[in-house]
């Protein structure tokens, strides 16, 4: 309420000065009470469409992730036909964000970003052969961080393994 209605509050021109208001039944804590029911553990109330007010329709409970990702400010990727966060991609592929954010920066597709395997999942097949990165440097004697460096720009197996094969 304070956020919506009180201009002194800090966090006012997020909330009561861009429009956000709480409907009238809501000013009742019993009604609010009867609509929402108990608040889950872990959890807290979120507004499905950020750009609308707090009402029946545009609440639920929602845990601090799943608020994270329904920010305004989030990172929107599109691949194989989903659209998710950033940090949403980053859950399912097992890694950070900072990883599939560098990997974007260094000019790989959305799709490859957000599905290539990462750390010691890292698998490459060269000439039939395949390997984890780790597996590829003992047996090459290229170093570790080469491999890893070579296959994190996304270049092809030949080029990674460049100079362990003639």
């Amino acid at each position: 309420m304070a956020r919506c209605y009180n201009e002194n509050h800090m966090y006012y021109s997020y909330y009561g000065g861009r429009g956000i208001t709480v409907c009238d039944e809501w000013h009742d804590f019993d009604t609010f009470c009867n609509d929402m029911g108990e608040r889950p553990e872990g959890c807290s109330l979120d507004r499905i469409d950020g750009d609308l007010g707090y009402c029946l329709s545009n609440c639920r409970w929602a845990t601090a992730k799943e608020q994270a990702n329904n920010r305004s400010n989030n990172t929107i990727l599109e691949a194989f036909g989903q659209s998710k966060t950033l940090s949403q991609w980053a859950d399912d592929l097992g890694t950070t964000t900072a990883t599939i954010a560098g990997r974007l920066r260094l000019d790989w597709s959305v799709e490859d970003a957000v599905s290539r395997p990462v750390g010691k999942n890292k698998a490459l097949t060269f000439k039939g052969m395949t390997r984890n990165l780790n597996q590829w440097a003992k047996e090459t004697g290229i170093a570790y961080t080469t491999i890893v460096s070579r296959y994190n720009r996304g270049l092809a197996a030949h080029d990674i393994l460049k100079g362990a094969y003639a």
